[in-house]
């Protein structure tokens, strides 16, 4: 936890050593708890012949033969605890990580340093918290949720506009590590050198 790296050891918001480990602990297991339910909870529905077999899924058939069916319109089955649990992550690592990078910018931006260097190293840590954080906000967090939202609730009554933008971005969420990488390769000199 960087938000710990920077903290002073006298500051209010910096945590004793048992709590980072627990928060950590928590944190990590609410991620890695994510593919364990999705996995558990896909189960095709009865009815999978008849959900393939509709008039607007015909396309289907001519590009894939084995298609892992979650439910039907509305309803996608046991899958919608895999769904809760995603959620639940969203909502457990999403206010932490802004609350952890949030009071690291407060802290850093009420420093005064008296030589330019370190101005410029506080900035350059702050640029990179922003980025860093936009960039899971953006590229992995709405994605996901998107994805969960339409997982769950019944969307194809949307404007086709709206479902084209809801499509769109899905790629985002592809983009995720690419975005990351780009952010790791403008902080790190090294890295622009090569």
């Amino acid at each position: 936890m960087m938000q710990q790296q920077i903290m002073l050891p006298t500051s209010k918001l910096a945590f004793p050593a048992w709590s980072r480990v627990l928060i950590m602990c928590i944190l990590y297991a609410s991620l890695c708890i994510n593919p364990i339910a999705a996995y558990l909870t896909i189960i095709e529905p009865e009815n999978r012949e008849e959900i393939i077999g509709r008039e607007d899924l015909t396309w289907l058939n001519t590009f894939a033969k084995d298609v892992i069916v979650l439910g039907d319109i509305d309803n996608c089955g046991t899958y919608r605890y895999a769904v809760y649990v995603i959620l639940f992550s969203i909502a457990v690592f999403g206010p932490v990580r802004i609350f952890l990078v949030a009071t690291t910018i407060t802290f850093l931006e009420k420093q005064v340093l008296s030589d330019s260097r370190s101005t410029y190293l506080i900035n350059i840590i702050t640029l990179l918290l922003t980025f860093q954080t936009t960039c899971v906000s953006v590229f992995f967090i709405y994605p996901m949720f998107l994805n969960m939202i339409t997982f769950r609730f019944q969307i194809s009554v949307l404007n086709d506009i709206i479902l084209v933008g809801v499509r769109l971005c899905f790629i985002f969420y592809m983009l995720n590590s690419s975005a990351q990488f780009i952010v790791l390769i403008q902080s790190s000199k090294p890295f622009q050198k090569v």
